[in-house]
């Protein structure tokens, strides 16, 4: 009785390399060989698992199926776009910038290299990024604030390697809440906090396959 096709050699090879605890990245073979990957050390570990996903066959017409956190320091919301191609990062505004200014915290950097890190990750190509405010202080204030912001998000990203010609920036103020500023006339200062965020939005040439919908993303 035959019980694996052709494909076995391939699959017992894997099966014996991941059962095999000597097997270590420094004397592993070379990647280009789809019997035995190979490791290198100065690969990132979304590089190493592309390679992973190449040998076991976890690709669908040529989109790797890459696997992410769901969730970093400084981020609000993430979630795929419904296409499947492309996903939206929220990020804090408190955790970006002090307040009333739009010039970077020192840890803002960390979360904004999560971000750069799944556009990497993903193939990503457009870039959007949109600032947004809670309802306090004038219309036209927070206009400014937000368009001040979100400019300063798109240059840490060119400076950071993306194309300019990839990326765009825009402010819409305290136009788009996610929650309610006030509850019942009175403050709610949480939800000022989540309204108060830079909204960063990737298309991307691979399947993000693992995040949720939200319901109403473009």
């Amino acid at each position: 009785m035959q019980f694996f096709s052709g494909n076995f050699s391939t699959f017992g090879c894997i099966l014996i390399l991941l059962a095999n605890p000597a097997y270590s990245q420094t004397d592993a073979p070379d990647p280009l060989d789809p019997f035995d990957p190979k490791w290198d050390e100065n690969l990132a570990p979304f590089e190493r698992l592309e390679i992973v996903s190449n040998v076991l066959g976890l690709t669908s017409g040529g989109q790797a199926l890459v696997n992410k956190a769901t969730t970093f320091e400084g981020a609000t919301a993430i979630f795929a776009d419904p296409t499947g191609f492309g996903f939206t990062v929220g990020l804090s505004g408190d955790y970006l910038f002090d307040f009333d200014k739009a010039s970077l915290k020192p840890e803002a950097k960390k979360a904004l290299e999560e971000v750069l890190e799944m556009y990497a990750d993903y193939g990503g190509t457009n870039v959007t990024v949109e600032g947004h405010t809670d309802s306090k202080g004038s219309n036209a204030y927070n206009q400014k604030l937000s368009v001040r912001r979100a400019s300063t998000v798109e240059n840490w990203f060119v400076e950071n390697g993306i194309e300019k010609r990839l990326l765009r920036s825009r402010g819409l103020g305290e136009t788009t809440p996610v929650a309610k500023n006030s509850i019942n006339g009175r403050d709610n200062p949480e939800g000022r906090a989540l309204n108060r965020r830079v909204e960063i939005k990737v298309k991307t040439t691979k399947k993000v396959n693992h995040l949720p919908i939200a319901s109403g993303a473009e």
